[in-house]
């Protein structure tokens, strides 16, 4: 996965549980080309951070939008 990227504060434990668990969970198509994650295992993940049930929205967008740009670069032919 990439290098930690110099983040605010409020969105560490967002990278820290994409990096280290839903990176894993990449599912790829027929050909081996990445197509996105497996987010199954969010609540468990969100539960075991003790992420406030009020809060996964708000961490499931940010993930989300680290999935858009791991799709951009993971995704690509080049």
């Amino acid at each position: 996965i990439c290098p930690k990227p110099m983040l605010d504060l409020n969105n560490e434990l967002v990278w820290e549980i994409f990096s280290k668990h839903l990176a894993s969970q990449a599912r790829v198509a027929g050909l081996g080309g990445f197509i996105g994650f497996d987010y199954a295992s969010l609540p468990s993940l969100f539960a075991a951070y003790e992420v406030a049930e009020s809060e996964w929205f708000i961490y499931f967008d940010k993930i989300s939008v680290l999935a858009k740009v791991a799709l951009t670069y993971w995704g690509s032919k080049d």
